[in-house]
C-alpha cells in the first residue's frame, strides 16, 4: 500500500503527477534475467485500474511520498525539504542513468569517477542538502543519491530512476526536491569559459593563452588565485 506518483519521463513534459499504489511485487524468471514486476493501482481521474509494470524498462517518473501522505491530502508543505527524499533508497547506473559532467568547474576535486572530476557521475560530498543543489545547477540531473559515510558521504547524479534498489545508510530525491535555507549557488566560469566568452577581455595580454588554458583551463579564477603566483602570469 506505498503511495506514489507517476508521469512520464520527458524533461518537458507538462502531464501532471498520477496518484499510484504499491500493491505488490512480483519476481518473474526469464531466460537472460530475473525480472521484477510491480503491481501499480493507479488513479486517473475518478476512476483506476491495476497494471503491472516492469520499472527498469518503462519510462516513467516516480515520485514517493512520505508515510500517511497521499492522494490529495497530501500538500505540497509535506513535499518539502526534507520530507521529500526517501531514505533506504539508491538509483543504479543502468540504462543511461549516471549524469558525467565537469564537476572540476563547481569547484569540486575529490572523490569522482577514476579522480577525475573533469568528467563525472559522482563526487564526494559533505551532505545531502550539497548534493541536492549540485544536481539542481545541473540540466541533465533529474534525481541525486547521496550515500552516508563515516568521512561525510558520496553524491550520485542520475538522468532517471529506473533501477532504484534499498540500500541501508542511502537516500534518493528528485532535483525539485532541495533544502530552503539555502538557493541554488551560482556556478563560478572556468578559464575555458571565459576564454570562450570573452577571451578573457583586457586581461589577455597578460597571459599566454594557450598554456593557461592547458594547464588552468578547468579551474576558475577563484582556484587559480588560491595556488599563488605562478610563472604562466607575467
Amino acid at each position: 500500500g506505498h503511495q506514489l506518483r507517476i508521469r512520464p519521463t520527458e524533461t518537458e513534459s507538462t502531464e501532471p503527477w498520477r496518484e499510484a499504489k504499491l500493491l505488490d511485487v512480483l519476481h518473474a524468471p526469464r531466460p537472460e534475467r530475473l525480472q521484477t514486476l510491480y503491481l501499480i493501482q493507479e488513479k486517473e481521474g475518478q476512476s483506476s485500474f491495476q497494471v503491472y509494470r516492469d520499472l527498469s524498462t518503462w519510462e516513467i517518473q516516480i515520485q514517493d511520498l512520505p508515510e500517511g501522505c497521499h492522494e490529495e491530502s497530501c500538500s505540497e508543505e509535506k513535499m518539502k525539504w526534507p520530507e521529500c527524499i526517501s531514505h533506504g533508497q539508491t538509483i543504479r547506473s543502468v540504462a543511461n542513468a549516471g549524469v558525467f559532467v565537469n564537476l572540476a568547474a563547481f569547484g569540486i576535486t575529490d572523490g569522482c569517477f577514476r579522480e577525475d572530476c573533469t568528467y563525472t557521475d559522482h563526487f564526494s560530498s559533505g551532505s545531502p542538502a550539497t548534493c541536492a543543489r549540485t544536481c539542481a545547477s545541473i540540466r541533465a540531473c533529474q534525481w541525486w543519491s547521496f550515500w552516508i559515510s563515516r568521512t561525510g558521504g558520496t553524491c550520485w547524479l542520475r538522468r532517471h530512476d529506473q533501477q532504484r534498489d534499498t540500500m541501508l545508510e542511502s537516500m534518493t530525491a528528485s532535483r525539485d526536491c532541495l533544502p530552503t535555507f539555502a538557493p541554488v549557488a551560482e556556478v563560478e566560469p572556468t578559464l575555458f569559459q571565459l576564454a570562450k566568452d570573452a577571451l578573457l577581455g583586457p586581461t589577455t595580454k597578460q597571459w599566454d593563452l594557450a598554456k593557461v588554458l592547458e594547464s588552468f583551463g578547468h579551474s576558475t579564477p577563484s582556484q587559480i588565485q588560491l595556488r599563488g603566483d605562478s610563472p604562466l602570469r607575467r
